[in-house]
């Protein structure tokens, strides 16, 4: 059987190697409508939010995003 190509090196290329494109441009697309700066800020609040563990939730870094009328 032939290589299928390089091997992911480190861990962040190894997530992003898993990672479906199309998932990638989804979580993408809410990071960037959060009022978190960072696409892994972002995730740590999702996962904190999901498993009931608000001490591990990062501050809002862009306090502007909050203030969105309903």
């Amino acid at each position: 059987m032939g290589k299928r190509g390089p091997k992911p090196q480190g861990p962040r290329e190894r997530i992003e190697a898993a990672v479906p494109p199309r998932l990638a441009e989804v979580i993408d697309a809410a990071a960037a409508e959060s009022p978190y700066k960072t696409r892994n800020d972002f995730l740590v609040a999702l996962f904190a939010d999901a498993f009931n563990q608000p001490d591990l939730k990062p501050k809002p870094t862009r306090p502007e995003v909050l203030d969105i009328p309903a």
